[in-house]
């Protein structure tokens, strides 16, 4: 690609929390001008809406047939909604002015108006690749607080002036507005930082933040250098690193992925490898990025083969040693006489050796070896020095004591060494078949929109949708799964749990070789009983597994197959070995794998089978109380996460980390224009309740606040009574709910009702978990996040719960964002169904609050 001419431009937005922005556009820049590119970089001022906008249309300007083009951003996503759409989000870029939007002026540029750019670029060159690191979601974890991670997103949904730009967009582009797609263009390689509903992230190392998928791109681009390698192909690589980071972001590659990188050129020889005779063997064209490892066994073809045919094999060849892009190989077996290697050959894959995951050791010097032969073992772990890229767990020994651990602590009960090395081993092997699992997501032979998969809470018998990663479920919650095919052929769903500590369990036991969906048939639902109750599945907390602690990624997997298919042999159970056979399938052979580690034969023999494989995630909180999540109508604080970004949210009494809480603060919180829009959904008889939780070094972490109203009409103003919901300080973040219910004259305030449960188990540790008392009660599993959906939920069944109370508002803000002062009314009144308000956030010296 050096000395090719092409155009690029760098985009770096780093809003006010953002840090790792700066490194990544410099060394984005740096590998583009390496590659031949004229590089525009616009951060600060010329990162504005017209600076971007300016720059997008230079470089289609400057673009000339073929030659490459590329648009690379770095910094938050943000979503909008409109309000007649609310469940619909509009997602995009925030450039650097996006805080200066008010009504009549949007500031921010949509995932439609740069499909829109995309497009007239593609017009001008067919060679396109689009680098999008951001996210349009803000999940946090405690793995991610603890190493000071950041996602890359805005929290709060836009409303303000959006409807106006959507309309000016129209005027703007006319025809190209209502015919672009805004995911599919065929001429544009779009590599995205995470789906949809998950979070990119930027986190700490040497000192320096960077974004860990461009970090991971620019790593995977240096070592393949110049060689003829295809998206497609280090696609696996890029994400392998970034879910060594996070489990949670999950990298992309869309749009013609088997051009190699910046080219037009395509990998057309699906998986044939080249091969060349060298001094001491063979040299093949695909190394370790590609997923070669040691041991892997080729078949060699003659030039054009397009796949392995045993009656025209030349030879085969077994690898011996691997590098990022090349691999050498020594001679297994001549066929069919040959006895040398004619020019222009290709090799395919025929024996595929398991790659093994990565395990820390902390150890005695005189045991070490010992563990260490025992993972080896395995066939699929090995152990890495402490210089070396994250590991799956650690394994500990001390005392003659083994434990497994990881960022968040112990997984696993301790045992004993050596009696029961075996056990702790295979407990380890467990959660590294978990995680090969896991990197099987996607589209393999079955294509996503041949099905539609959702889940959720069961809620009073009723469905409650949840998103696809970041929501948060107790162990009184259940859930759902339904599956709906849109597809013409018969294909067979296989859904199965992948538990905190790496268990893999079959729920759909009951019909092991898949459960038949055809686009006719009714959609499966499990969770729900032959005569259509909706019951549920119960969720779990794993036997001997620390409940005093933070909560944890649980994930449902569904894997729909194109044949009936049994796939009972992925279960981890302990000292299980799954069996193969001559009739099994490649995808039972793939999976067998993901455990033994015994070669597979990948030679074409058996029958074609595809699959299409979906994780859904959410943090389990090791806690007897119902955690899903409510609805409600103005939602600023979709997945309750927003918290979470303050790592002092994950804080509790008498926890020593390397985290602190955020920058306190004070604040006074009114509602005022309180005006009923229509009552008709409750009654003329309603009540307004607030609830307000923050963190806190006292007493006061939550604050309520009711008014009653009587013979309500639309159009009425209503007396708040000077509105004042909140007066008081705050730390780290504040979350404020509001409801609307219908209203009883004998009726509690929201203060008396929560008052009458304070004793319960779960309102006591919510309440302790937002307070930093000396003493308090609380275990880390709650956190300040968890305390606070854990009092809202209460609020919501005290205040009657679906058909009674109706969610009007919920918004959260944190320390970075000045909890939320000066934000309103600037925005103008929020409207719901029901009642439109403005709420004005101000902040006062502390010894003016309550």
């Amino acid at each position: 690609m050096l000395g090719r001419v092409g155009h690029a431009l760098v985009v770096g937005s780093p809003g006010e929390t953002l840090k790792g922005v700066d490194h990544d556009v410099r060394n984005m820049a740096a590998m583009l001008r390496a590659r031949g590119f004229a590089v525009d970089v616009r951060t600060g001022d010329r990162a504005t809406r017209d600076g971007i906008l300016a720059g997008y249309n230079d470089l289609i300007a400057s673009s000339r047939p073929d030659q490459p083009a590329v648009f690379y951003y770095s910094g938050h996503g943000f979503h909008a909604v409109l309000e007649n759409e609310q469940p619909r989000s509009w997602q995009g870029i925030a450039p650097t002015d996006m805080p200066a939007t008010d009504t009549d002026d949007f500031r921010g540029i949509t995932a439609w108006e740069l499909s829109i750019k995309q497009a007239q670029l593609t017009r001008r060159t067919r060679n396109v690749t689009v680098i999008l690191d951001c996210c349009h979601a803000a999940q946090m974890s405690r793995d991610a607080a603890v190493c000071d991670a950041v996602p890359r997103a805005l929290p709060h949904p836009y409303r303000r002036g959006f409807a106006v730009h959507l309309e000016a967009l129209r005027e703007t582009y006319r025809a190209a507005y209502a015919a672009v797609d805004p995911v599919s263009n065929r001429d544009a390689v779009r590599l995205v930082a995470c789906g949809q509903d998950e979070s990119a992230f930027e986190y700490r190392a040497d000192g320096e933040y960077r974004g860990v998928f461009t970090e991971a791109l620019l790593d995977v681009l240096g070592e393949v250098g110049d060689a003829r390698v295809s998206w497609r192909a280090i696609e696996g690589a890029i994400r392998t690193r970034v879910h060594a980071r996070f489990l949670v972001q999950r990298p992309d590659i869309e749009g013609p992925a088997r051009r190699r990188p910046f080219l037009l050129d395509e990998d057309d020889v699906g998986d044939a490898v080249m091969i060349d005779v060298a001094s001491n063997g063979f040299t093949l064209k695909a190394g370790r990025l590609m997923g070669v490892v040691e041991g892997d066994v080729f078949g060699v073809m003659p030039s054009g083969s397009r796949a392995y045919r045993a009656g025209d094999a030349i030879a085969e060849v077994t690898v011996v040693a691997v590098s990022a892009i090349s691999s050498m190989a020594t001679l297994r077996t001549w066929h069919h006489g040959r006895t040398e290697l004619p020019l222009e050959t290709v090799a395919f894959p025929i024996e595929k050796r398991s790659m093994r995951r990565p395990v820390r050791v902390d150890a005695p010097a005189a045991d070490r070896d010992r563990v260490g032969a025992a993972i080896a073992a395995t066939g699929t772990l090995q152990v890495v020095g402490p210089g070396e890229h994250p590991a799956l767990a650690t394994l500990r020994l001390d005392g003659g004591v083994l434990t497994i651990e990881d960022r968040s602590g112990p997984l696993f009960p301790a045992t004993r060494f050596p009696d029961d090395l075996s056990g702790t081993v295979k407990n380890l092997a467990n959660m590294g078949t978990a995680q090969a699992v896991r990197e099987l997501d996607g589209e393999h032979g079955v294509c996503a929109d041949e099905v539609d998969i959702e889940w959720g809470a069961v809620d009073g018998g009723q469905m409650r949708r949840m998103p696809e990663c970041g929501g948060a479920l107790a162990l009184r919650d259940k859930v759902y799964v339904r599956i709906r095919s849109k597809s013409q052929r018969t294909l067979y769903a296989h859904v199965f749990n992948i538990g905190l500590r790496g268990r893999i369990t079959l729920l759909t036991e009951f019909s092991p070789a898949g459960v038949a969906l055809n686009s006719e048939g009714p959609d499966f639902v499990l969770g729900e009983r032959h005569d259509g109750t909706l019951l549920g599945l119960a969720l779990g907390w794993p036997v001997g597994m620390p409940r005093d602690t933070f909560p944890r990624l649980d994930e449902i997997v569904v894997i729909v197959t194109s044949a009936r298919t049994s796939l009972r042999n992925l279960e981890t159970i302990e000292q299980h070995v799954a069996s193969r056979s001559a009739s099994s399938s490649k995808l039972q052979d793939l999976l067998a794998q993901l455990q033994d580690g015994l070669p597979r034969t990948v030679r074409g023999a058996q029958s074609a089978d595809g699959f299409f494989m979906k994780r859904l995630t959410y943090l389990l909180h090791p806690r007897d109380t119902v955690m899903a999540d409510i609805p409600f109508e103005l939602d600023d604080n979709p997945l309750r996460q927003a918290a979470a970004r303050m790592p002092g949210a994950w804080i509790v009494p008498g926890e020593r980390l390397s985290i602190a809480p955020g920058q306190p603060g004070a604040l006074s919180i009114r509602i005022i224009d309180l005006v009923i829009e229509d009552c008709r959904a409750l009654s003329r008889d309603l009540r307004m309740d607030a609830l307000v939780c923050t963190r806190s070094r006292g007493a006061g972490s939550y604050t309520t606040w009711t008014r009653r109203y009587r013979g309500v009409r639309a159009g009425d103003r209503l007396d708040v009574g000077g509105g004042a919901v909140f007066r008081g300080s705050v730390l780290d973040f504040v979350d404020i709910y509001l409801w609307a219910s219908r209203d009883s004259e004998d009726g509690l305030t929201l203060e008396q009702l929560l008052a009458q449960r304070a004793a319960s188990p779960e309102i006591r540790d919510a309440a302790d978990a937002l307070a930093m008392r000396i003493g308090a009660r609380t275990a880390p599993w709650i956190s300040a996040v968890g305390g606070s959906a854990v009092l809202s939920r209460a609020a919501y069944e005290l205040l009657g719960g679906a058909g009674k109370s109706i969610g009007i508002y919920r918004s959260c803000f944190v320390a970075g964002e000045g909890f939320g002062v000066g934000r309103h009314p600037v925005q103008g009144l929020l409207r719901t169904r029901e009642v439109a308000f403005s709420m004005v956030i101000e902040s006062i010296v502390p010894e003016q609050a309550w």
